[in-house]
């Protein structure tokens, strides 16, 4: 019927939006991966007060305040994801999340 096309066309659109999610949290994981790795240095447990600004990394740790925000927004988001009905078909986003993650 055409309410059927429709409704799969619909979530078609539907899927191909869930799939970008995967796709930027991965890229932001990544970011902080490469900060904790790359950027992030180890503190001595005695800092003379003079060099206490050179170790404190205050852009790399912004940066990573940052995306670690960024990264719990999608978990949100995701977690507040229901099932729904689109047109005659029933969708559920975390299925549709877990196929795009899989891919």
């Amino acid at each position: 019927s055409v309410l059927q096309y429709y409704s799969e066309v619909l979530v078609r659109c539907v899927g191909r939006v869930l799939d970008i999610i995967p796709r930027s949290m991965f890229e932001v994981l990544n970011s902080i991966i490469n900060i904790q790795t790359d950027l992030l240095h180890e503190c001595p447990t005695k800092i003379p007060r003079q060099n206490l600004h050179q170790y404190a990394q205050l852009e790399a740790r912004y940066d990573l305040a940052k995306l670690s925000y960024q990264v719990s927004n999608y978990t949100m988001g995701i977690l507040g994801m229901k099932k729904t009905l689109v047109g005659v078909i029933h969708i559920d986003p975390h299925k549709m999340l877990e196929e795009g993650i899989r891919k």
